[in-house]
């Protein structure tokens, strides 16, 4: 369909025969409706963010960044290789290191634990999924659930659980320095409070425009 501007858009819809193909600006009325409800959403948030105020939302953000401690990260990490040296040593050091195979690991944390299981858990039923490997009846299934758990958890489990809590800590760091602190900051200083308020009903002026024109 040819593109119209927004007076002949309205023209149509006032008609009732607006399709969602009708393109306004080189963009369909399907799209612009998404759009509109994006900045509804946006004018929303940033109203919701000025309600409760930057310091609690400043104590979110940091709550994000300091839920992990560094140094309960890096023993976590040092478990993750502990680990691994662990069963370096029962595999292919066997014959070699004789007695001295028998060591164990070290008694790693108990939360640590849990999410090594939890992710083992979780990369199971994804294999098991993507793999297509369902059985004829229960028991061969959960035989195999077993089997590739089992080899898992001693595998690849432990780094991707390690792995697992850098990201989310990078991410919850992230979203602190790059989102939270940001809005924090406009929100907290007063020359900035009526620019943000007329920003925010701008959006959801425009946003309720255009997907009323979709409707």
């Amino acid at each position: 369909m040819s593109d119209v501007s927004l007076i002949e858009a309205w023209s149509i819809w006032l008609s009732g025969d607006l399709p969602d193909s009708t393109l306004l600006w080189g963009i369909s009325i399907l799209w612009w409706e998404r759009i509109g409800k994006i900045m509804q959403v946006l004018g929303a948030t940033t109203i919701i963010a000025d309600i409760i105020g930057p310091e609690e939302i400043r104590k979110f953000g940091s709550s994000l960044q300091g839920r992990l401690p560094t140094d309960t990260l890096i023993q976590y990490l040092k478990q993750c290789f502990n680990w691994y040296a662990f069963i370096f040593r029962q595999t292919v050091l066997k014959d070699y290191l004789g007695n001295a195979s028998e060591v164990k690991p070290e008694k790693g944390h108990s939360r640590l634990n849990l999410l090594n299981y939890l992710v083992c858990l979780l990369l199971t039923g994804l294999i098991v999924h993507t793999a297509e490997l369902y059985a004829a009846n229960w028991g061969a299934l959960l035989v195999e659930f077993a089997i590739i758990y089992g080899c898992l958890v001693v595998s690849i489990a432990p780094l991707f659980t390690v792995l697992a809590i850098i990201g989310l800590t990078t991410l919850g760091l992230a979203t602190n320095s790059l989102i939270i602190k940001p809005i924090a900051w406009f929100l907290e200083h007063p020359s900035l409070d009526r620019f943000t308020k007329i920003i925010s009903l701008l959006l959801l002026l425009v946003g309720f425009h255009f997907e009323l024109l979709a409707s």
